[in-house]
C-alpha cells in the first residue's frame, strides 16, 4: 500500500483476478489465470498496466485500404494505413524507423523499425533505441504501416529461471514478507514456493491511435509504396518490422 498504491483482497477464484485485470485494463486483457492454475495456492499478487493514447498525426481512415504484406509464408492482403507527415526518422545500412509520438505525451513514443534486408533482424541490441534517439532527424515522411493486433502470453518463471533466478522457485525465503507470529501462515511458510509467474501482453495500433477500432477498407491499389519526389523519405511496413512501445525520459 505505501510503496505501490495496492491493496490486498481476500479471494479464491480465478474469476475475481481476471475481472480486476479486466478492469484495470479497459477490458483489453479479459482473462491471465485459470483456476486450474490456481490449485493449492497461497497468494497471488496481480499487476496490470494500460496505456491508451491518440497519435500526434492521426492516419485518416480515408488512406486505409487493402495492400499486399509479405510474410515469411507468403503474402497476405491486409488493412494497411497511410499517411504523409513530418515524422523523426533514422536511416542507416541496417534498417529505416520511424518514431510515433502522442497527444499529451511526451515520454512515450512509438518506434517501428524495417530491416533493410528481410527478416535480418540482427542489428537489434541493447542499444538499439538509444542509437535510433541520438540520431534521429525530423523530415516528411510518407508511411505505410498496417494495423495490427498482438496479444501474447508468457510464462516468466520459465525465463527468470534462464537467468540464473531458481532459488525463486526453489527454495525461496518468504519470512520477511509474513506474519510468523499467525499460525497458519508459520505452519505453510516452509511450503510456500512461487508455482507460476504469468504476464500477458496487448498491443493493438490504428488509425488513432493504440486503442483499437473498426477498419475502413475504401479502395484496393496495385503499388501503394511507388516513389514520389514529394516526399523527402519513404518507408513501407509490408514485410516483417519491429513494433516498440518505448520509455524516455521527458526533456
Amino acid at each position: 500500500s505505501e510503496y505501490y498504491q495496492s491493496k490486498a483482497e481476500s479471494g479464491s477464484s480465478a474469476k475475481e483476478i481476471n475481472e480486476w485485470v479486466k478492469k484495470a485494463t479497459n477490458g483489453k486483457i479479459e482473462k491471465i489465470l485459470s483456476q486450474q492454475e490456481l490449485a493449492d495456492f497461497f497468494l497471488v499478487l496481480a499487476n496490470a498496466i494500460h496505456f491508451e493514447r491518440d497519435w500526434q498525426h492521426a492516419f485518416d481512415a480515408q488512406d486505409t485500404y487493402l495492400d499486399e504484406f509479405v510474410t515469411p509464408n507468403g503474402s497476405i492482403q491486409t488493412q494497411m494505413m497511410h499517411a504523409v507527415n513530418k515524422y523523426m526518422y533514422i536511416e542507416n545500412q541496417d534498417y529505416q524507423a520511424v518514431i510515433l509520438d502522442y497527444k499529451n505525451t511526451v515520454d512515450v513514443l512509438m518506434v517501428l523499425v524495417l530491416p533493410k534486408k528481410n527478416e535480418d533482424f540482427s542489428f537489434a541490441n541493447a542499444f538499439l533505441f538509444e542509437d535510433i534517439f541520438k540520431n534521429f532527424k525530423t523530415e516528411t515522411i510518407k508511411i505505410a504501416v498496417p494495423k495490427f493486433k498482438i496479444e501474447q502470453a508468457t510464462d516468466v518463471k520459465d525465463l527468470l529461471n534462464q537467468m540464473g533466478m531458481s532459488q525463486l522457485f526453489d527454495k525461496p525465503d518468504f519470512k520477511p514478507l509474513v506474519d510468523t507470529a499467525h499460525g497458519p501462515t508459520k505452519q505453510a511458510l516452509p511450503k510456500l514456493k512461487i508455482s507460476k509467474i504469468a504476464q500477458k501482453t496487448l498491443l493493438a495500433f490504428s488509425e488513432k491511435g493504440t486503442k483499437a477500432s473498426s477498419a475502413t477498407a475504401v479502395t484496393i491499389v496495385e503499388e501503394s509504396c511507388q516513389q514520389d519526389p514529394e516526399y523527402t523519405k519513404e518507408i513501407c511496413f509490408n514485410r516483417p518490422f519491429l513494433a516498440a512501445l518505448v520509455t524516455k525520459e521527458a526533456p
